[in-house]
């Protein structure tokens, strides 16, 4: 039956994000924290390297996406420590990453606040396949720290349906076209909140973000802000 094999294939898939993630999850426990900027143990950033984030500027970031109203973005990837956490954060099941992140984008929080409470996070979704493949999706981590600084619950409202070539493996002339029509709502929902604030981990041509964007504006969510830790 259909059904039955569709369900079992979900499960399956399922079972062993998991189980990479309780792998990723023993070694941190395991290996004590090393800087993500520099090979020092006992802290996931030393000294330095959390000097250098809080003193990265906010991004202003004034290009009109479609179908965004407004964009936040914490840093420039051109930051030495900036480019190591979100490396640790993207390839790496990283359990320090809470704390971290969560002081990281303290400095949004005036950024994040609107007229209308009706307001969720909305992770950008990984297709199945490389959610599989990675055994976690790093937007869910964002969104959480998202969540801490601004107290809006965390949605997922969309699914990656349509299994896309990396973003960062193509020139910006083909982003756009490689990520369209790959997002939809997820099954069963009958209507959006007021507002969504967005979240991924690095800006560069905005092309993911503003499918995202798109997709929920047609289903009728009246406000939507990206949130990113990087610019590209």
């Amino acid at each position: 039956r259909p059904e039955t094999s569709g369900g079992l294939a979900s499960q399956s898939t399922m079972s062993k994000s998991f189980f990479v993630s309780l792998f990723h999850a023993s070694l941190d426990a395991v290996f004590p924290a090393v800087c993500i900027h520099c090979p020092r143990e006992g802290a996931w950033l030393c000294p330095e390297a959390r000097a250098e984030v809080a003193q990265a500027a906010v991004v202003q970031y004034t290009d009109q996406l479609p179908g965004i109203d407004h964009v936040v973005i914490r840093a420039s990837y051109d930051v030495p420590s900036v480019q190591g956490l979100i490396q640790k954060l993207k390839y790496s099941y990283w359990t320090g990453s809470a704390s971290v992140l969560t002081k990281y984008l303290a400095p949004l929080t005036p950024h994040l606040r609107f007229e209308s409470k009706d307001c969720v996070i909305i992770p950008v979704p990984l297709h199945r396949r490389r959610q599989k493949e990675r055994g976690f999706n790093q937007a869910d981590f964002i969104a959480s720290a998202v969540s801490s600084i601004s107290g809006f619950p965390v949605v997922h409202l969309l699914q990656r349906h349509r299994y896309t070539t990396p973003q960062a493996q193509l020139p910006a002339r083909e982003r756009a076209d490689n990520i369209r029509d790959a997002f939809r709502i997820q099954p069963g929902l009958k209507k959006l909140p007021d507002c969504g604030i967005l979240v991924d981990d690095v800006l560069t041509t905005g092309s993911t973000l503003s499918q995202c964007a798109l997709v929920l504006k047609a289903h009728g969510m009246r406000q939507i802000v990206a949130c990113t830790l990087a610019k590209g």
